[in-house]
């Protein structure tokens, strides 16, 4: 009723954000589940991530190859190889087998030769592909 009556309206004014709330939470979950999680944790995080990668291709000793905090992102250690970076991420997948990122801006990238086994990589979003050690 309070909606109708023209006393009643500087209420609704006053406490539109309150009953807006929960549409506006339910809109940005709804925008998370379809960017997924991880891209939007990674967009957030792109600058931190960028900084290092550019730095260690320009060959500056100021990066860092252990573990680390990038943006939102616990890092074990960085490499650089041939104009990218690979970035692993703490607590690797299932605790054995390391995966994380691979900052790459001229395309698939190309990635050391591993003795024990074959990286599987996959393109993320622009300069960014995923990789994981496949046994």
């Amino acid at each position: 009723m309070g909606v109708f009556n023209p006393e009643g309206r500087p209420g609704v004014k006053r406490n539109l954000l309150r009953w807006a709330a929960p549409a506006i939470v339910g809109i940005l979950v709804f925008a998370l589940a379809a960017l997924g999680p991880g891209r939007f944790r990674l967009s957030l995080s792109e600058e931190s991530f960028e900084k290092v990668a550019r730095s260690a291709v320009a060959g500056s000793g100021d990066w860092r190859m252990d573990a680390a905090t990038l943006g939102l992102f616990e890092i074990s250690w960085a490499e650089r190889h041939e104009g990218t970076v690979r970035f692993a991420l703490a607590g690797g997948g299932d605790g054995i087998h390391a995966h994380g990122f691979i900052w790459s801006p001229s395309g698939e990238p190309p990635l050391p030769e591993e003795e024990e086994y074959q990286p599987g990589v996959e393109h993320y979003y622009g300069p960014w592909y995923l990789w994981s050690e496949n046994f």
